[in-house]
């Protein structure tokens, strides 16, 4: 849907106005503030040429976007910035639900029933014309971004927008609704002692959300009603833990250079990082990763709780720290980087298990 001419023009005066009070607010939040969706803010930069709006053609640009070499993938959620560099080869689409990206750095897991638009976006910064294609949702919401970096093939991206720029260049207003939370059902002790069964069974920790969705539970819930630790054993499935304990377990994996695995996602991605981290900056509420491959921006204020997760499998347990807000939402998720076949990291359970008694 667009929207009147006026209506954009009074959207981007209000826009100025606000960067002149703030300068240093991001679009994210601006959009918030003025109470619209990112992508309708980011769109009333085409008239000047700011913003290029791009026919979205999905498999068709996943697989040209190999050509712009180095550059840098940005995902996150309300909580949670997650940004890597690398290349973005190896596309592939197994299924019409699910989508990859299967590489070292740039690692992405896709729900492209969600993506809906594509825009080209230019702004000046730092004395350069910083170069993006950002992609949206249906109801506005960005979902991921590609930037490039002094590394990448700026002809590649040039290229790119002339091959996908859409005949409508102006501002969108979509008219989706956001998607609401999953919300709690009540289950029966029968239910719960089934879901128990079934966790404890449990075989590949890629079986597990497939295993809440057939039990009707939403993660935290699961957690709440995981198995018990087994009195005289070694045997435990989730453990809240202090929500000091996260900054701990990164800083224990950072100074024991053990690598990890970082998963920040939203409703139309999930993006991985696998490695050492090394550069921990915290800086007012925000916990900071600063490396030169990967960054991570945690604001610490959103987070209400934190677990210790234990998953069976065939390789042995697999231990996760998964972290919620307020709503209940996973805002990021970390494992030992490892690979199907291979037990964990002993290094890593070590860290972990100094949390659990």
């Amino acid at each position: 849907m667009i929207p009147t001419q006026n209506k954009s023009i009074s959207l981007k005066s209000k826009w100025e106005e606000l960067k002149a009070k703030s300068p240093k607010l991001r679009i994210r939040d601006a959009a918030a503030e003025l109470e619209v969706s990112e992508l309708e803010l980011v769109t009333t930069m085409c008239e000047a040429g700011g913003a290029i709006n791009l026919q979205f053609e999905f498999k068709e640009m996943m697989k040209a976007l190999e050509t712009f070499g180095y550059v840098m993938g940005l995902s996150r959620n309300g909580s949670v910035v997650h940004e890597v560099k690398g290349v973005y080869a190896n596309f592939s689409a197994p299924s019409p639900h699910v989508s990859l990206f299967v590489n070292p750095e740039i690692d992405l897991r896709i729900f492209p029933s969600v993506w809906q638009y594509a825009v080209a976006v230019k702004v000046p910064s730092r004395g350069r014309t910083l170069k993006s294609i950002q992609f949206f949702s249906s109801w506005g919401e960005a979902i991921h971004k590609i930037y490039l970096t002094n590394k990448s093939n700026e002809t590649a991206y040039d290229d790119f927008v002339e091959r996908f720029k859409h005949q409508f260049q102006g501002p969108y207003q979509p008219n989706e609704i956001v998607p609401k939370n999953e919300i709690r059902k009540q289950i029966s002790d029968e239910s719960a002692l089934k879901f128990q069964k079934d966790w404890v069974n449990l075989k590949d920790t890629h079986d597990f959300y497939r295993m809440l969705k057939q039990h009707g539970l939403t993660r935290l819930q699961a957690l709440e009603l995981a198995p018990k630790m087994v009195k005289g054993t070694a045997e435990r499935y989730a453990l809240k833990v202090p929500i000091e304990a996260l900054e701990e377990i990164i800083r224990g994996a950072a100074k024991a250079q053990v690598p990890t695995m970082t998963f920040v996602g939203n409703h139309g991605i999930i993006q991985i990082f696998s490695g050492v981290v090394s550069n921990l900056v915290p800086l007012e509420n925000w916990f900071n990763v600063m490396d030169k491959e990967f960054n991570l921006h945690l604001n610490m204020d959103d987070v209400s709780q934190v677990w210790i997760v234990f998953k069976p499998t065939t390789d042995g347990i697999v231990s996760s720290v998964e972290v919620f807000d307020n709503n209940e939402q996973m805002l990021v998720q970390l494992f030992g980087k490892r690979k199907p076949g291979i037990p964990e990291d002993e290094n890593w359970r070590s860290i972990i298990n100094r949390w659990v008694s």
